[in-house]
């Protein structure tokens, strides 16, 4: 079982950060249109409509684990069970909620255009800050909405960080090799407008996980747990992404327009921070289903 809901949850975690990505993917790319250019705004908005119907199906899958786990497996499960889990729990409420942002979501993304990527932006804020409506955030002992904010900007965060940077490399790929001048200017100006979002992104990243730790573990001998070793797991992951994007970001980019080479070598070491990015997001799935340390 805990394999199944670790996948679920990846699924949708995973779902969630790309929707956000390809949203501030459609910031940092709009900006760069002009003469020669290749619409990736456009193409960034058209990845996050194909993704919004996975978060949405991740949704129904979640729904229907948590029915299935509360029921039990020796019975066909109905709709009328998932309704008393919408209805009658809490975890069904906030389920409801995330549900609701998911759907109001996928109608601003099918809706917009690249030039209104502030309501975008909006839209992806609202589905990030409502996944802690359910799980370890939702069941704190104490300061619930402080660890509720945390984990939404713990998602919100990493998905402006990393899932931008997935559509970042997925949208301009040909640009991975030698690139003409124009193009290697043109990745230039969306990596100069991507780095102050990733720099305040990784900072909010770190706040929000130092909160929702500290609600979590409450002291240094619970990092001494299984639930603190995957913890502390994650944290390196995710230190190693971020170091991976400071070399990019202090080294490779002030070169990125006048060097041949230079997207060729921003590509792999962002492919680097994104392999670290992926270990910290399957570790955070890992977390959502083992029981947290118990501390006083």
């Amino acid at each position: 079982m805990d394999w199944l809901s670790n996948g679920v949850m990846f699924g949708w975690y995973a779902s969630i950060l790309v929707a956000i990505g390809a949203a501030g993917a459609v910031r940092v790319m709009a900006p760069s249109h002009g003469p020669g250019a290749t619409g990736w705004s456009t193409r960034a908005l058209r990845q996050a409509r194909l993704t919004m119907p996975l978060v949405l199906l991740a949704l129904v899958a979640r729904l229907w684990l948590q029915t299935w786990q509360a029921f039990g497996s020796d019975q066909p499960l109905t709709l009328a069970h998932a309704v008393v889990i919408i209805t009658e729990t809490p975890w069904g409420t906030g389920w409801a909620w995330q549900t609701a942002a998911g759907l109001a979501a996928w109608i601003t993304i099918a809706t917009a255009s690249p030039q209104r990527w502030g309501l975008l932006l909006l839209s992806a804020a609202a589905l990030g800050g409502t996944v802690g409506f359910t799980g370890h955030a939702a069941g704190a002992d104490a300061y619930v909405s402080m660890v509720i904010a945390a984990h939404g900007l713990h998602v919100l965060a990493a998905g402006l960080w990393l899932g931008t940077l997935a559509m970042i490399l997925a949208i301009t790929r040909p640009a991975g090799a030698p690139a003409e001048p124009d193009t290697r200017e043109q990745l230039a100006r969306v990596i100069d407008r991507f780095s102050p979002q990733a720099v305040v992104s990784v900072a909010v990243l770190a706040t929000s996980g130092i909160v929702a730790a500290w609600q979590h573990v409450g002291d240094l001998q619970s990092l001494f747990t299984p639930y603190g070793f995957v913890l502390i797991a994650k944290v390196v992951a995710f230190g190693a992404a971020g170091l991976c994007g400071l070399y990019n970001w202090r080294v490779v980019r002030p070169s990125l327009a006048v060097h041949p080479d230079g997207p060729a070598h921003l590509r792999s070491i962002a492919s680097l921070e994104l392999i670290c990015g992926f270990c910290a997001l399957v570790l955070t799935s890992v977390l959502t289903s083992m029981p947290m340390p118990a501390h006083d």
